[in-house]
């Protein structure tokens, strides 16, 4: 990590770089670093800004961060899911109340319609198309509704979704 980023990482604390669990660099050039429990780091031409939430301190648990093709950064926490407003330096916040089926979000990809699938901890898949989640289960045939791994491929226009029982893809 050091080796390649230390004009970026050198100003955060090694305390503070503990349990990473998410690092994306976005089309503007910062670099974002999801930890487990520290809160979503953003290091921009050695500007360090830190998002740790106070009054809710499972969002400091940050698994995935992204970019959606119009370029606004989402992450995946352990309670819900955020979408960054660059111009106030703050983040809309989804749960369950608006219609996740788990809190913890554990991966995304976007896909060629700009809409966003998420991989929960123990609620499936959910697919968000800017408006409401729709959600899919064992019910609809994944092997497993704990989410470990997503890739949205082009070529076949399908979702992968990987699980401790395998592979499952949703069309």
């Amino acid at each position: 990590l050091y080796k390649y980023f230390i004009q970026d990482f050198d100003r955060c604390s090694s305390e503070n770089l503990r349990g990473i669990w998410a690092i994306f660099t976005d089309s503007r050039g910062a670099s974002w670093i999801g930890s487990n429990s520290k809160g979503l780091w953003k290091l921009k031409k050695g500007k360090v800004s830190s998002y740790i939430d106070k009054r809710e301190p499972y969002r400091n648990d940050v698994f995935c961060v992204s970019e959606s093709p119009d370029g606004v950064i989402w992450v995946g926490t352990n309670y819900g899911l955020g979408r960054y407003n660059e111009t106030t330096d703050t983040f809309k916040w989804f749960t369950r109340d608006d219609g996740l089926s788990n809190a913890t979000v554990m991966n995304m990809q976007f896909d060629d319609a700009g809409g966003l699938w998420l991989g929960t901890f123990g609620g499936g898949v959910n697919y968000f198309d800017g408006k409401q989640f729709k959600y899919f289960t064992v019910r609809e045939g994944l092997g497993s509704n704990m989410v470990s791994a997503l890739h949205y491929s082009k070529s076949y226009n399908k979702l992968f979704v990987g699980n401790e029982f395998g592979l499952s893809s949703i069309t």
